[in-house]
């Protein structure tokens, strides 16, 4: 059998605040894939955000793993936030470094570093548009590139 298995503690100030607020810790381990000759893995992560003001939430993100189980990074630092522009649309900007996994990713990999930012328009009650570019310097699965960028347009249907 080839399972992940997880379990995260949280703390939120209220139950109304869920999703606003929150810290929370996870510890993760999965099995090997025999397979496909990947090995087993575990790791952690912690990750906090925090509502400021009606329009502010900054995020933070750290996690760390043995390398194993075909993730893309042994270690991970991450930060940014979510500015609301008006009760319809979210502006957001982040940036994150990765050292990636050399059992992924090989011996020679330079960390990583991304820059992305992103738009969101509610056009609708269940309906969202999500513009998005991102800087990936020292792409991981693309070693020969400096710099790569990304550009992305999501479509977010809710029920």
């Amino acid at each position: 059998h080839e399972y992940l298995k997880a379990a995260e503690i949280a703390w939120v100030p209220s139950y109304a605040r869920r999703k606003l607020s929150t810290v929370q810790f996870t510890y993760w381990g999965k099995d090997a894939r025999d397979e496909a000759g990947i090995s087993s893995g575990r790791g952690w992560a912690v990750s906090a955000s925090w509502e400021v003001g009606e329009r502010w939430l900054p995020v933070v993100r750290f996690g760390s793993s043995n390398g194993g189980a075909g993730v893309a990074a042994e270690d991970a630092l991450s930060g940014g936030f979510q500015y609301t522009v008006r009760s319809d649309q979210k502006w957001s900007f982040g940036a994150g470094w990765a050292k990636p996994s050399s059992e992924t990713h090989g011996d020679d990999i330079d960390d990583e570093y991304v820059i992305e930012t992103s738009y969101n328009i509610q056009v609708a009650r269940n309906f969202a548009l999500l513009p998005d570019v991102q800087l990936v310097i020292d792409p991981a699965n693309n070693p020969d590139q400096d710099r790569v960028w990304v550009g992305s347009l999501r479509a977010i249907v809710t029920f």
